[in-house]
C-alpha cells in the first residue's frame, strides 16, 4: 500500500473519498466521519478531469482511497496536495505495488 499525507486543519472532521479510476469514466464517492454518504459522482474524461472533481469538493479534510492500476503514481502525486492523505491499494490484497506508476 502506497500512503501519503499532507497537512491540514486540526479539529475538522474527515471526509472520506472513494475512487474507481478508469480511463474513460470514473466513480467518485465521499462518506463522512460517520460513514454516511455524501456525494455520489460520475466523472467522464481522463485522470485529469478526476483531478478537477476532487479539487472542487468544498469539504475537507479529505482521506483519498483507490485502487492501483498502472499509471497510479501520476494520479497519486497530483491528489496528494489535496489531501491530508492519499492511499493507493493493490487489486490483490497486501501484495507490493506493481511497478508500473
Amino acid at each position: 500500500m502506497r500512503s501519503s499525507s499532507s497537512t491540514s486543519s486540526a479539529g475538522s472532521s474527515m471526509y472520506y473519498v472513494g475512487l474507481d479510476v478508469h480511463a474513460r469514466q470514473s466513480s467518485l464517492q465521499m462518506l463522512n466521519d460517520r460513514g454516511q454518504t455524501v456525494k455520489r459522482q460520475t466523472i467522464r474524461g481522463g485522470w485529469d478531469k478526476v483531478v478537477e472533481a476532487v479539487s472542487a469538493l468544498p469539504q475537507r479534510p479529505l482521506s483519498i482511497g483507490y485502487e492501483a492500476s498502472c499509471g497510479y503514481g501520476y494520479l497519486h502525486d497530483r491528489l496528494t496536495p489535496l489531501a491530508k492523505r492519499v492511499v493507493v491499494g493493490h487489486p490483490g490484497g497486501r501484495r507490493s505495488l506493481p511497478r508500473c506508476g
